[in-house]
């Protein structure tokens, strides 16, 4: 009974050891894996300071960076750049208007009055017969196309003087208005353009005309003695708008 009590704790405690060893050999393969995992592991809070990640921190390490006691050390200046200095703002100088380019504004407002002037006595004439007036405005070589001509371009007062004459025999009243009108002026000759309204009884008709005017007295005093119409352009005469 001794040998077998014996032999029976001599083979619990080998039971026991090959147990503890084997628990131990686990317990190492378990800790070896986790450092693994762990040292393996995506750094994504060490990629966020780089100068960090970089250097191993340590206990010693950490007191490095302080000056040793009894030692001062000047603060750390830091380069900044320059302010910039204002500067006062230049002197503008008001532009003085050219007293040439003055004097041909004031020229071309008064063309622009004289030939408004002149323009609407010779379609007064026309509408009243005046004669004298008209061979006074009109040059005597003057050309037109107007529906009368029947597309020809007539030249001289003869072709007009028939009008006139027609004019006298008793026709209705009119009177005419004018649209829209546009002056430009090119030196000694002058065009205007416009739409002229013409009343007769109770009809109104359009015609679109273009007038020719040649600077022919600049030293005269009178609007009328200053240009003379030297070509006109008259459309057929028509009741629909658009």
């Amino acid at each position: 009974q001794k040998r077998l009590g014996g032999a029976r704790i001599d083979h619990i405690f080998e039971a026991t050891t090959s147990c503890c060893s084997r628990f131990r050999r686990a317990f190492v393969c378990q800790a070896s894996d986790c450092i693994y995992s762990i040292s393996n592991k995506p750094q994504q809070h060490r990629a966020a300071d780089p100068a960090r990640s970089s250097t191993p921190m340590s206990f010693a390490n950490s007191f490095s960076s302080f000056p040793p006691p009894g030692t001062a050390q000047a603060p750390r200046l830091v380069d900044t750049p320059p302010r910039p200095v204002p500067r006062a703002p230049e002197a503008t100088v008001p532009a003085v208007p050219s007293p040439i380019g003055a004097a041909d504004q004031l020229r071309d407002q008064q063309d622009v009055r004289d030939l408004e002037i002149v323009n609407q006595r010779l379609l007064d004439a026309i509408q009243s017969g005046d004669k004298l007036t008209y061979s006074v405005l009109v040059d005597d070589g003057v050309t037109a196309f107007e529906p009368e001509a029947c597309g020809h371009l007539v030249t001289g007062k003869a072709f007009h003087k028939y009008y006139f004459e027609l004019e006298a025999g008793g026709e209705p009243a009119s009177a005419s208005t004018i649209v829209e009108p546009r002056y430009r002026v090119f030196g000694d000759a002058a065009v205007v353009t416009y739409v002229r309204l013409q009343q007769r009884g109770r009809a109104t008709t359009r015609t679109e005309e273009t007038r020719v005017w040649r600077r022919c007295d600049a030293a005269s005093d009178a609007a009328l003695g200053r240009w003379r119409l030297v070509h006109f352009h008259r459309s057929a005469p028509s009741n629909a708008y658009g």
